[in-house]
C-alpha cells in the first residue's frame, strides 16, 4: 500500500481522482472539484517558499555523499495541475479556480524557480481555456485573473 510518506504524490493523485469524478458527466459537481483545488493549494502553500527535504546518504569516512530529493516543487505542482487542467478543460469555473489557486501561491513566494513553475502552470491553463468553447464574458474574467498572475510571477524576473 502506498502512503504519503513513501510517495508524496500519492495524496495528489487521490485528490485528482476525486476532482475528475466530480466533473464526470454523470455527476457534474464543479463545487467538489473546486474544493479539491482549494485543499491542494492550501497544502502546496505550506511548501511554496520552503526548501523540500531530501535524504542524505552518508559515507563513514567522508560524511555526506549524496542528497536525494524524492520530489521537487515542479514535480508536485505538475502532478496536480496537469491532470486537473485536462479534466476541467470545458468547465470555466474550475479553470478559474485553478488559476486563482496559482495566484494565491504566487503571492506567497519570492523564489524565482517557484514563480517560474507557477507561471508555466498558469500559461498551460490559459492555453487550455482559450482553446475551449467558452463565452467571451467568462474569458474576459479569466484573462483579467491571468494578467494578475503574470504580474505576480514576473515581479522578480522583470517580465
Amino acid at each position: 500500500m502506498r502512503t504519503p510518506v513513501q510517495d508524496p504524490e500519492y495524496p495528489i493523485t487521490q485528490l485528482n481522482q476525486l476532482a475528475a469524478r466530480a466533473l464526470s458527466p454523470g455527476i457534474n459537481d464543479p463545487g467538489t472539484a473546486i474544493t479539491c483545488i482549494d485543499w491542494y493549494s492550501m497544502a502546496l502553500a505550506r511548501i511554496v517558499d520552503r526548501e523540500l527535504p531530501g535524504k542524505v546518504f552518508l559515507d563513514e569516512e567522508e560524511g555526506a555523499v549524496l542528497l536525494v530529493r524524492f520530489s521537487d516543487f515542479a514535480g508536485i505542482a505538475k502532478a496536480f495541475y496537469a491532470p486537473a487542467r485536462q479534466f476541467a478543460r470545458d468547465n470555466i469555473p474550475v479553470l478559474i479556480a485553478l488559476l486563482e489557486s496559482l495566484i494565491r501561491l504566487a503571492s506567497l513566494t519570492a523564489r524565482a524557480d517557484r514563480l517560474q513553475q507557477i507561471g508555466e502552470e498558469a500559461r498551460l491553463i490559459s492555453v487550455t481555456t482559450e482553446q475551449g468553447a467558452h463565452l467571451e464574458y467568462d474569458l474576459r474574467h479569466f484573462r483579467r485573473r491571468y494578467q494578475q498572475l503574470r504580474r505576480l510571477t514576473g515581479r522578480l524576473q522583470g517580465t
